[in-house]
């Protein structure tokens, strides 16, 4: 298998190429549009990194000889490679799902500073909506120090979400607002089909995939492994569409974005990028 197909299996989405939407805010005292170029830079500039997967927290860093599958080489511009750094470090209440793409992240961080000016900072989040209990995020580059003006150019980068099967009343898709962008989370995070690949394919993959399951099944307290091994990804995936529909609820009640529908504020399908920069 390639190392693209290699990340699709372990949930690990590919970016597709990045589409500018940049906004920016200029203060006093700056080179005009220093946070613009500089997203422009991201945005087109091209590079590789080279990383290793771990199989748990003691491997994370490390490189392997034992088995061709871990060591791998990730190719896009750097705005794809930070929106997929974002992506692949997601947490649940804080807590992350998995360390498997830590040296990914670490490699992304190299790359990017390379290519960063002096007192530049860009953060890119993976924030499925306002105030989600899930989210990615990875920065790159210092705080701006308090009193400097500050500049920003804010920018999104397409993240592919697998599309849900069956009819608008099946398993995959319900009517309520609410369990839609839930089913849309969990396959974002968990995309059934290139996980029951992953799951027969060589070490580690399956270790890493049922890792990743028995992680977010502790975070939500159910038991993923039992429908997983029974059912395979999808019946794991039905198993936790319910369980994240009420987390949504919960993050949207009172939320000043509740009064907007569910697909006004679902932002699953992108990963945003912000690039700041200030004054000597």
């Amino acid at each position: 298998m390639t190392a693209t197909a290699l990340d699709a299996g372990l949930c690990l989405l590919l970016v597709s190429a990045a589409a500018l939407t940049v906004v920016g805010t200029q203060e006093p005292d700056l080179p005009p549009g220093r946070a613009d170029a500089t997203a422009e830079t991201l945005a087109v500039t091209t590079g590789n990194v080279s990383y290793s997967l771990a199989a748990d927290d003691r491997e994370v860093g490390t490189r392997s000889s034992g088995s061709g599958e871990r060591d791998r080489v990730a190719h896009g511009t750097l705005a794809e490679l930070l929106a997929r750094a974002a992506f692949r470090n997601a947490s649940i209440a804080g807590s992350p799902l998995s360390n498997a793409s830590a040296d990914y992240r670490r490699g992304v961080r190299r790359a990017v500073a390379e290519a960063l000016p002096p007192r530049t900072r860009v953060h890119a989040r993976w924030e499925p909506y306002p105030g989600s209990h899930v989210r990615g995020d990875v920065t790159v580059g210092p705080e701006p120090p308090a009193g400097r003006a500050v500049e920003a150019a804010r920018f999104t980068v397409p993240v592919h979400v697998p599309p849900a099967t069956g009819n608008a009343t099946g398993s995959d898709v319900e009517a309520d607002g609410y369990d839609r962008l839930a089913a849309t989370i969990v396959r974002a995070l968990f995309p059934p089909e290139r996980l029951r690949f992953a799951l027969h394919d060589d070490a580690p993959l399956p270790e890493l995939v049922e890792r990743r399951y028995r992680a977010v099944g502790e975070r939500y307290g159910v038991d993923t492994i039992g429908p997983l091994e029974s059912g395979g990804p999808r019946a794991a995936n039905e198993l936790l569409r319910p369980i994240v529909a009420e987390r949504v609820r919960a993050d949207l009640r009172g939320n000043s974005t509740e009064r907007r529908s569910v697909e006004e504020v679902d932002r699953t399908d992108r990963v945003v990028v912000v690039v700041r920069a200030w004054s000597p």
